[in-house]
């Protein structure tokens, strides 16, 4: 086995792993394996990452590159379509358990690192300050199971639940009161985390009549 180790020049690129973990991509680790009679070695690659708490760098060994998710650059802000996307098509696809603690975890790592966060302005050249979130409501084959999700920009939320008390206990999925916690929380994470950054009311909505009191109920719920 063979190591090499390639440094990166600045400004460097900001980077996430499914872990959700965050930090400056300052070099770049080689592991070559070349087995004989191979023409061709096994060559993986892993990020050197430097934090304040590490700055000096560290090996993200158990994270190739490829698997990991660049952000922005030193200098450049990070943006609210950004995060929308890192938690969704990131995130969420990796099944990181715990979506809520993104926003937070996110916020803090960008201030930290001086990555400044960028909220969308209108004509005027004003913070929005206030977003409706579609929720869309998907039945699955199993009649009363139940994912409530919407696109994930501006924000995105998810949840999944069920209507009938005997799927509950066979499939361990959670009731539609359970789920309208859930999506609180996820409210609660994102207007916390955002506030100071200008961020002030989300409100929901819905196209599917059947839902129209569920959505009702969580508007009612100051947020």
């Amino acid at each position: 086995m063979e190591t090499q180790l390639v440094r990166l020049d600045k400004p460097y690129q900001f980077i996430c792993n499914p872990d959700g973990y965050f930090g400056f991509h300052i070099a770049t680790l080689m592991v070559i394996n070349s087995k004989e009679g191979e023409e061709t070695p096994d060559v993986r690659s892993y990020p050197v990452i430097e934090t304040e708490e590490t700055p000096g760098g560290e090996a993200w060994m158990k994270w190739e590159l490829k698997r990991c998710k660049t952000l922005c650059r030193q200098g450049e802000s990070f943006t609210l379509a950004d995060m929308g996307e890192l938690i969704y098509e990131y995130f969420y696809i990796q099944h990181f358990s715990g979506l809520e603690r993104i926003p937070y975890i996110l916020r803090t790592n960008l201030k930290v690192n001086g990555i400044k966060m960028e909220m969308p302005k209108d004509d005027c050249g004003h913070t929005i300050s206030e977003y409706e979130v579609e929720l869309i409501f998907q039945e699955y084959t199993t009649k009363g199971l139940y994912s409530v999700y919407s696109p994930p920009f501006p924000f995105f939320f998810l949840s999944r639940f069920t209507t009938k008390k005997h799927d509950k206990e066979k499939y361990g999925i959670i009731d539609i009161d359970e789920a309208m916690e859930e999506l609180l929380n996820m409210r609660n994470s994102y207007l916390t985390t955002l506030a100071s950054a200008g961020l002030r009311k989300i409100t929901f909505s819905t196209k599917d009549a059947q839902f129209l009191d569920f959505v009702d109920r969580l508007n009612q719920t100051a947020g």
